[in-house]
């Protein structure tokens, strides 16, 4: 009788189930993950709200840290040891395609040709107890970083690649919109580029939390006019950089607002790039999508969100 894994399967609106199916057996070329971390994005909230549509059953889950479990024939144990602790790139790059031979692999346009014929329903994967995963998707942790933590790997490799485009240079004015995960490790990484970072958050604990993680100013917009205060605090010049790491039509067109005449990375949506058509050209705006290029390095261990607030859920 075939061994069987556990699943964590989006069932319906508002439903989710645990559900049971085949553990999957690493072909040539494939490695086993046994998955011990799976944060939850907003990615997955979506889809178990109904808000983005998806076929159900549905897996979800693409923040994972886990184990070597198993190898497939032509891998060399010595280069994966079985037990070693990694993270996972979940989302495929062809190699091929436009955005992938233009250093933009999260921009790969050619998702459908990764093959999943080892998963039960239609997903990502990270949400089961096992996945297979090629080497080109996997990431080598310190056995000693908890795996809580490890599953930032993905999200982090998102903010850096943003921090990358924004081109932050010491002494920069930076204004971070929104004080969620996203917005949190934008203020860290930020302060790592010797920046000044203004956080725009209209909740007060999300405040006090980006001002413990080295937030120099920060304003609820609520209670002002963000832009005008941005003006007021950058001596009327505006921020040289803007991350707005919301999903919020009106505060993209607020973060245009804010940016000085040199340069200003912008995370969200892909579709907010059409409402700004026409409205950058003179900024140097840079319109990013929220999903990582590949890690190109190891996390180093100054990254350390020690005020995260983690839950660890486990399969019943």
């Amino acid at each position: 009788m075939a061994e069987t894994m556990k699943i964590v399967a989006i069932t319906g609106d508002h439903e989710a189930s645990v559900i049971e199916a085949a553990k999957p057996e690493p072909g040539k070329g494939q490695i086993r993950m046994r998955v011990e971390g799976c944060a939850l994005c907003t990615f997955e909230q979506r889809m178990f709200t109904g808000v983005v549509p998806v076929p159900l059953p549905f897996i979800g889950g693409h923040e994972v840290a886990g184990y070597i479990d198993a190898i497939g024939e032509g891998l060399k144990p010595e280069n994966y040891p079985i037990g070693k602790r990694i993270a996972a790139r979940t989302f495929y790059s062809c190699g091929h395609c436009y955005g992938c031979r233009h250093d933009e692999g999260n921009l790969c346009v050619n998702g459908s040709e990764q093959d999943k014929s080892w998963m039960a329903y239609p997903g990502i994967g990270g949400l089961e107890q096992y996945m297979l995963i090629k080497p080109d998707m996997l990431f080598f942790m310190n056995d000693d970083l908890p795996l809580e933590k490890a599953c930032f790997a993905e999200p982090l490799a998102c903010v850096l690649n943003s921090i990358e485009k924004g081109r932050i240079e010491i002494g920069d004015d930076v204004v971070v919109i929104g004080g969620g995960i996203m917005g949190q490790l934008h203020v860290m990484c930020s302060k790592l580029q010797g920046a000044r970072v203004i956080m725009s958050e209209p909740d007060e604990a999300r405040r006090q939390l980006a001002a413990e993680l080295g937030a120099d100013v920060c304003i609820n917009p609520l209670e002002c006019d963000a832009v005008e205060k941005v003006k007021e605090l950058t001596g009327g010049n505006g921020a040289a950089v803007v991350f707005n790491t919301t999903a919020v039509s009106a505060v993209a067109q607020q973060a245009i607002g804010m940016v000085a005449a040199s340069r200003q990375a912008h995370r969200g949506l892909p579709e907010l790039a059409a409402q700004l058509r026409g409205r950058h050209h003179r900024r140097r705006l840079a319109v990013r999508p929220q999903l990582p290029p590949l890690l190109r390095r190891p996390l180093q261990g100054h990254h350390r969100p020690r005020q995260a607030r983690l839950r660890r859920l486990r399969y019943r």
